[in-house]
C-alpha cells in the first residue's frame, strides 16, 4: 500500500487510480485539498466541515459537494 502526503493529507495512491476516484474530505477547513483533489486527480469530493463560517469558504465547483457537518463517533460539541 502506496500513500504520499498531500496538503497535510494522507492518500492511498491505489484508491485513487480509479477512472472516477471519490475522496471524503472530513474536516475539510477552506476546501484547499478538496480543491485539489477536484484539480489534480478528477475526483468526485466529499467535503464535510463542521464550522458555519469555514463550511461557507469551501468552493462552488462541480464534483465537489460541501456538507457544513461534523464527522465523529459520538454525538457532541
Amino acid at each position: 500500500m502506496k500513500l504520499v502526503e498531500v496538503l497535510q493529507h494522507t492518500i492511498w495512491v491505489d484508491a485513487i487510480r480509479s477512472a472516477e476516484p471519490i475522496v471524503l474530505d472530513c474536516g475539510a477547513n477552506r476546501g484547499d485539498f478538496a480543491r485539489w483533489a477536484v484539480d489534480h486527480l478528477g475526483a468526485t469530493v466529499y467535503a464535510f466541515e463542521a464550522d458555519p463560517i469555514l463550511a461557507a469558504t469551501l468552493p462552488t465547483v462541480p464534483r465537489l459537494h460541501p456538507y457544513n457537518v461534523a464527522i465523529a463517533g459520538e454525538d457532541g460539541t
